[in-house]
């Protein structure tokens, strides 16, 4: 339904919402991903089956951080470097409707954010850009990530000139681990469940550092870059709806939008069924990890991000 990367803003002229759904995260069937993938296929961990719960508590011990410790200035400071980066982050279009090809009879006023139109392809390119300039030049980096991410870190690691390695799972589409490793970035691919492990023992063993791709201060702070970019268009929008996989972008677009002052705007966060890490957090009112598995493999994460839960709640 939604152009790959693209970051949906609606703006309501009457009580219809096109959501079709005044809850606050709701999910959604995988058949309105706006990504593919492989289909899941299980396969056994060399790892170890009793490190899950170990590393999953790893992953959700990074730096808190709470609402109250987010301010308008931090994000304005993030969208600066985000603006300013050597990465070439540009201010993406936000296109009426009514001037895409998309079903147009609608009693309402929509725009989408076309973040597919970034260098990398998507919006992760802002995060990014935010977590290396607060990095050393010098570092060895590892990540995890389906693809979207891999690529703007494998981007900005050859840009910057540092080593790097993306983790990866087995159901991504092999035609991501190859543009990764084109930049020169080391990929290994795993089950899903072992993401987490491989990136420990890469951080214990191998001294590299731990780039998160969705559970960051640094990246949610970049990301909050897009909703500035869609409140200088639509200054007062009913409802922004946004894709959501660990959470980083909706906590950004989230934070920057209230904090500017839009304290009437919904904001949705959109996630497959299969893959409703945020929504299962919401209702058990913690964040909490599950065995994801849908086509959309950029939106299903083993668990959803303790910062980006946190800031968004």
């Amino acid at each position: 339904m939604f152009a790959h990367g693209a970051c949906p803003c609606f703006r309501s002229g009457s009580k219809h919402y096109p959501t079709g759904n005044r809850s606050r995260n709701r999910s959604v069937p995988s058949s309105f991903s706006h990504d593919s993938a492989a289909q899941h296929t299980a396969a056994p961990s060399k790892f170890g089956p009793k490190s899950k719960q170990a590393s999953l508590l790893t992953a959700l011990a990074m730096e808190d951080v709470t609402a109250d410790s987010i301010t308008l200035q931090m994000l304005q400071e993030a969208r600066d470097t985000v603006t300013s980066s050597p990465l070439g982050v540009i201010s993406t279009p936000l296109i009426p409707w009514c001037q895409t090809t998309l079903p147009s009879h609608l009693s309402c006023n929509i725009h989408l954010k076309l973040e597919n139109m970034q260098r990398t392809g998507s919006f992760k390119i802002r995060g990014v850009a935010n977590q290396f300039a607060r990095q050393s030049k010098d570092g060895h980096f590892v990540t995890m990530s389906a693809g979207n991410y891999g690529k703007s870190f494998a981007y900005a690691s050859k840009h910057y000139g540092t080593k790097g390695k993306v983790v990866m799972p087995e159901t991504a589409p092999m035609s991501r681990s190859l543009l990764i490793q084109s930049f020169g970035i080391e990929v290994e691919r795993v089950p899903t469940p072992c993401l987490m492990d491989l990136v420990n023992r890469c951080v214990q063993e191998d001294n590299m550092t731990f780039m998160h791709s969705y559970n960051d201060p640094d990246l949610i702070a970049g990301h909050a870059s897009l909703g500035f970019e869609i409140l200088e268009v639509v200054p007062n929008p009913d409802v922004v709806v946004v894709c959501c996989g660990g959470g980083g972008l909706l906590a950004g677009v989230a934070a920057a939008i209230k904090l500017s002052g839009c304290e009437r705007t919904r904001i949705y966060g959109v996630e497959p069924e299969g893959a409703c890490t945020m929504y299962k957090s919401f209702i058990e009112k913690k964040p909490v990890g599950m065995d994801s598995k849908s086509i959309a493999s950029g939106l299903a994460p083993p668990f959803a991000g303790k910062n980006s839960y946190a800031s968004r709640h």
